[in-house]
């Protein structure tokens, strides 16, 4: 049973053969009878895929019965666990490079709370933070910003602080700390990113860490000094080209974007997006490359781009987004795409591309940080539009500022391009 409960509160037969003594092993299936006939494990589907699963009838089973086992203990048997499963799973390890990632990281855990800093203890950090960071990238790719703060984190505190691969990480835990509403979080953990880095004559590592503080900062302050966030970008951008880093040029161009578009210049906004997309397709860095698409759909709704070009382009960066599982940018496409159909009088369809859009997790995320502000004011210049004027974008575009402080390519819901539609209508 404490196998078991190392495994989790839902568990594999096998994983609980493979954990215990050779002795023992014959006993385990008389053992796991009796515990089903107590009512104390129930049969489940494996979450390995098999048929072969077992539940705790009740979560607090499980834990009664995972405290009982000393933290030695515990750390050779989640040490243990984690060896099964990449023995195992062979191919599809970086399928379960989260669980793998958590067994080692308790594995370590334990060792340090018992005063065990030795090699191995050492190795098994190094091992943890490896499969954690990888999961928490890839979550950051598709979008899942809650998923990639909670697993970087925790790879990002398996590392000592000056540690590089620890710094090098610290731009995309800023950006998904940020995107789940964590502002002042990311800005201190950006910081002293910055401060670690120049210390340490990384500025590979600070040059990120500055160009993530530059978002974080313009996401979340209205008072942000663009012009002086963008220099710090154009800077940043001078050291990755002399390195020829693609993925950091990506970041660095994707920075001046959005100053670009946090100053309305939507049309200079979508040139550097386009720039720096090239880099970050370059790097096959897919972070920043979904952030860029995002921004580039919103200047199709709110640039110059003619109506039927932009839903076009638009949609296909929507279906790009379903094929990658990027809910996030689906989420944000299917907001500027609404905002293109109103324009064009298709209302119905409009108000149902952005319910889908609102309905996402990231929206609720963005109300609670602000309390609503960004949408009611998107609402206020949806129903101020006929009496702002078609002819007056620029009168458009300041009642557009409201939403400024949630990340544009989310929040790019504004109708502010009434002189394109009455052209284009006429």
């Amino acid at each position: 049973m404490e196998a078991a409960a190392v495994v989790g509160e839902v568990f594999d037969r096998s994983a609980v053969r493979a954990l215990v003594p050779d002795e023992s092993a014959g006993r385990i299936e008389d053992q796991l009878g009796r515990l089903l006939l107590k009512d104390v494990l129930r049969p489940v589907p494996s979450d390995l895929g098999g048929a072969d699963g077992l539940r705790f009838r009740h979560i607090l089973l499980r834990d009664a019965a995972y405290d009982a086992i000393p933290k030695a203990e515990r750390a050779s048997l989640h040490e243990a666990f984690a060896g099964h499963l990449q023995a195992s799973l062979a191919e599809r390890t970086t399928e379960f490079d989260e669980f793998i990632g958590y067994h080692l990281e308790q594995a370590h855990r334990m060792r340090d709370e018992l005063g065990l800093h030795d090699e191995h203890t050492k190795r098994l950090a190094r091992s943890a933070f490896e499969h954690l960071r990888a999961a928490g990238l890839r979550a950051a790719e598709r979008g899942d910003a809650p998923t990639a703060a909670t697993l970087l984190r925790h790879a990002f505190d398996l590392r000592d602080p000056d540690d590089d691969d620890r710094l090098e990480i610290a731009w995309v835990l800023g950006f998904a700390l940020a995107d789940s509403g964590s502002l002042s979080e990311a800005r201190e953990l950006l910081s002293d990113a910055i401060v670690r880095g120049d210390a340490a004559d990384n500025e590979r590592a600070a040059a990120y860490a500055r160009c993530a503080m530059a978002t974080v900062q313009m996401l979340g302050s209205s008072e942000a000094n663009v012009a002086d966030l963008k220099t710090a970008a154009e800077r940043a951008l001078a050291l990755f080209e002399a390195d020829g880093d693609e993925r950091g040029q990506a970041l660095a161009w994707s920075t001046i974007a959005f100053g670009q578009w946090f100053e309305e210049h939507v049309e200079e906004s979508r040139t550097s997006a386009e720039r720096a997309m090239v880099h970050a397709r370059a790097a096959g860095d897919r972070v920043t490359e979904g952030e860029l698409l995002g921004l580039i759909s919103a200047c199709n709704a709110l640039g110059p781009t003619a109506l039927d070009e932009g839903i076009a382009q638009s949609e296909a960066i929507l279906n790009e987004a379903r094929a990658t599982g990027n809910r996030r940018l689906e989420q944000s496409v299917l907001r500027s795409v609404g905002t293109m159909h109103s324009m064009k009088g298709e209302f119905d369809r409009a108000l149902a591309d952005r319910g889908r859009s609102c309905a996402g997790t990231r929206a609720r995320v963005a109300d609670r940080l602000l309390g609503g502000r960004a949408e009611r004011g998107s609402q206020r210049v949806a129903r101020g539009r006929p009496r702002c004027g078609r002819g007056d974008p620029a009168r458009e575009l300041r009642g557009a500022r409201v939403a400024r402080r949630i990340r544009v390519p989310v929040h790019a819901l504004d109708d502010a391009r009434g002189a394109r539609g009455s052209s284009e209508a006429t």
